[in-house]
C-alpha cells in the first residue's frame, strides 16, 4: 500500500497514500539500517484526526521482529498511543516510544525509548539503557525502509 523508497519518505508522501482516502487501522513495517525489523499497529484508523492530535488506542502494539516480542500500551497512558504528523515526525508511537521522521532514510531523527508509553521487554523498565537499543538498535536511528498497510476486517 505504501513504501518510502517507492512513495518517498515526506509528510507529503505520507499524507496523500495513507490518509487520503481514509483507512482502517495501519501496520507499519520498519527496517532500520542496523538491520533490525519492528512494526507498529495503530489499533484504530488515525485518517480522520488532526495532524499531532493524540490518538487514544487501546489495542496499539509496537513488535520488535527481529526478537519475536509484543509491546502493548501501559492501560494509563493508552490516551498517547499513536499520532501522525506533527512538526517533528510522520508518524509516533507514544512519547518516544518509535517516532518515525521526515526523511528518515537520509538522517538519524527517528528514534526509539521503549517504556514511556509501551511496555518494555522483561526485565527492563524505562530508563535503561536497553529501551533505547531494543527495537531499532540505537535511540536515534535511519529507516532503510518502511511498509504501511492498512488492516481489513471481514
Amino acid at each position: 500500500m505504501f513504501r518510502g523508497s517507492t512513495h518517498g519518505f515526506t509528510k507529503d508522501a505520507f499524507t496523500s497514500h495513507i490518509l487520503e482516502p481514509p483507512l482502517g487501522p495501519l501496520v507499519v513495517l520498519l527496517k532500520s539500517e542496523s538491520g533490525r525489523l519492528m512494526t507498529g499497529h495503530t489499533g484504530v484508523s488515525i485518517s480522520r484526526t488532526k495532524p499531532g492530535r493524540w490518538i487514544r488506542s487501546p489495542h496499539a502494539r509496537l513488535l520488535s521482529v527481529t526478537d519475536q516480542t509484543c509491546h502493548d500500551v501501559y492501560s494509563n497512558n493508552c490516551h498517547v498511543a499513536v499520532r501522525h504528523s506533527t512538526e517533528k515526525f510522520i508518524l509516533q508511537f507514544g512519547i518516544e516510544d518509535l517516532c518515525i521522521a521526515e526523511h528518515c532514510n537520509e538522517n538519524y531523527k527517528s528514534c526509539s525509548r521503549l517504556g514511556m508509553v509501551y511496555r518494555p521487554p522483561y526485565p527492563f523498565k524505562f530508563g535503561d539503557k536497553e529501551c533505547e537499543t531494543y527495537l531499532a538498535g540505537s535511540f536515534q536511528f535511519k529507516i532503510e525502509d518502511i511498509e504501511i498497510f492498512e488492516v481489513v476486517y471481514e
